[in-house]
């Protein structure tokens, strides 16, 4: 993960504040510069605003609010047409630096009304509102007259009315984002009665990214954020607490077959899986291994029935029972396990199962556990060598069927990843909207790029063929790491299940085929 960006919790960032003013960069030149990149970046926004409505709370955030204040002001004066500042504050600045800036907003001729002459206010589409209120201080939930702000921030932009929503940007950090906890925020435009604080249109992250923002499902899927230039100097022992991964859209051509490839050479796999009544979990598997590239496939079911029906639906797939299995000779570069496999079926394949994954070469192997059999896992018997070679993908309900820390929160992420580390010591990507990869180091990677399309049934089924397909190809200078064909596999099946209006999930082998050919095409 060395080439994606750094993701911090809230003690990091004044970790990395602490160092920085140490370092002889005092605090009030931090907040200037800080409240300048905003400036910077908020130009398009002003040029349609009439008015800005500044909302100040009593600490540092507030500062942040006041120093933008002082530049708008500033800006004013050589442009005509200049939006109308309004500033609103809480309590008193506590800090000097705070405090400096309100002094200078104060010199500019700015008038400070107090927070609750906001709520008179008649806004519209052409007010830009910008929340400085609570930053990396914040830890319980809002109280009192910040409460009271986002609660008619909140109002304002749940409005039907879509003349009346302002646009929202928070400095550095949302209002009421707790990193001990799953905030909620509302969506623009959502009905109904909520005391979510509000989701912004835009939020400045200053210095660093944070974690809590990114892996915030309400802020990933409403939110745009900007990591802006404020000083920090990184001279500190502040570590990431995350690395953001993005989703490589684009990098189609990765699965596509090379000219001289043969059959074992595009990616020899096995999947295990498709018990009775299940079978449809596997073929969907299958069929994105074959549509990400796969060369030739085994397949293993616990029934013979299950072998009649799937060996009709997709004779391109060698299918085995147990019995015949075990005569077969196999030598894959990928198992999958999974995908429509029952507790009763794992129980009866688990010795067969522990004793193939014996024979594996871990050096060249790569195995996938998902949902069914993701309990291998914790097998004592499990191979120790191919512990750093497995990849679970479990769901937050299974992740927690395993035993592990719910990771809802930035803290309980922190813990997920400690008890990986500890107990299962392989990786393990755990998928929901915003989906986190645990690796046995302990590091943690986050994909903040949310796509509901395949947040439904079988999304998951697909997204282990692909993998299978990726890992069971051959590599002259050995597999890459787990991190990358996720981010290969996450960023295909996104872009199919987005191709096509309310696609289901058996349909994403053929989206995935059209966006693989057309990509071949057009090189």
């Amino acid at each position: 993960m060395s080439g994606s960006k750094a993701l911090y919790a809230f003690a990091e960032c004044r970790e990395l504040d602490r160092v920085t003013q140490d370092q002889g960069l005092v605090e009030q030149q931090l907040m200037g510069q800080a409240a300048l990149a905003s400036l910077t970046v908020l130009e398009n926004r002003l040029q349609d605003a009439a008015r800005v409505l500044i909302l100040c709370g009593p600490g540092n955030n507030g500062g942040d609010g006041y120093a933008l204040a002082v530049w708008l002001a500033g800006r004013a004066r050589l442009h005509k047409n200049a939006p109308a500042i309004h500033l609103f504050a809480t309590k008193p600045p506590k800090s000097d630096a705070a405090r400096f800036y309100q002094g200078l907003a104060e010199s500019q001729g700015l008038n400070i009304q107090p927070a609750d002459a906001f709520a008179e206010e008649k806004l519209s589409n052409s007010d830009l509102i910008i929340e400085a209120l609570l930053g990396t201080g914040q830890t319980g939930a809002p109280r009192g007259e910040i409460a009271q702000l986002l609660d008619q921030l909140r109002i304002t932009r749940t409005d039907s009315n879509e003349s009346r929503r302002p646009a929202l940007v928070s400095l550095d950090l949302p209002a009421g984002l707790r990193e001990s906890e799953d905030t909620a925020f509302a969506a623009p435009g959502a009905a109904g009665e909520t005391d979510q604080p509000p989701a912004p249109d835009e939020i400045h992250c200053y210095g660093v990214e944070r974690l809590a923002v990114r892996w915030n499902p309400g802020l990933a899927a409403f939110s745009s954020v900007r990591t802006l230039p404020m000083g920090f100097l990184f001279a500190s022992a502040a570590q990431p607490a995350a690395r953001l991964l993005d989703l490589d859209f684009d990098r189609i051509s990765i699965f596509r077959r090379r000219a001289l490839d043969h059959k074992y050479s595009a990616g020899h796999g096995l999947l295990i899986g498709g018990s009775p009544g299940m079978e449809g979990a596997l073929l969907m598997a299958a069929r994105a291994f074959f549509a990400a590239g796969g060369g030739i496939l085994h397949a293993l079911v616990p029934d013979a029935r299950s072998r009649e029906f799937l060996t009709a639906s997709l004779p391109g797939v060698m299918f085995h029972t147990p019995e015949s299995f075990r005569e077969a000779d196999i030598r894959p570069r990928a198992v999958a396990a999974g995908p429509g496999l029952t507790p009763t079926d794992l129980e009866r394949l688990r010795p067969g199962l522990l004793t193939l994954l014996s024979r594996l070469e871990p050096e060249s192997t790569q195995i996938v556990l998902d949902a069914g059999a993701l309990p291998l896992i914790q097998e004592a018997a499990y191979p120790a060598a191919l512990r750093k070679r497995t990849l679970l993908t479990p769901h937050r309900g299974e992740w927690r069927r395993l035993g592990g820390p719910s990771p809802a929160s930035v803290e309980g992420l922190g813990a997920a990843a400690e008890w990986n580390q500890q107990q299962l010591r392989c990786h393990t990507l755990l998928k929901d909207s915003v989906s986190a990869l645990l690796e046995p180091a302990g590091t943690v990677g986050v994909w903040s790029q949310p796509n509901a399309q395949l947040a439904g049934a079988g999304s998951g089924d697909n997204l282990v063929g692909v993998l299978t397909a990726l890992f069971a190809r051959r590599y002259t200078a050995g597999p890459p790491h787990p991190a990358g064909h996720v981010t290969a596999a996450l960023g295909l099946l996104s872009r199919a299940a987005g191709s096509k209006p309310h696609a289901r999930a058996d349909q994403f082998a053929d989206l995935m085929r059209k966006l693989i050919h057309m990509d071949e095409m057009g090189s």
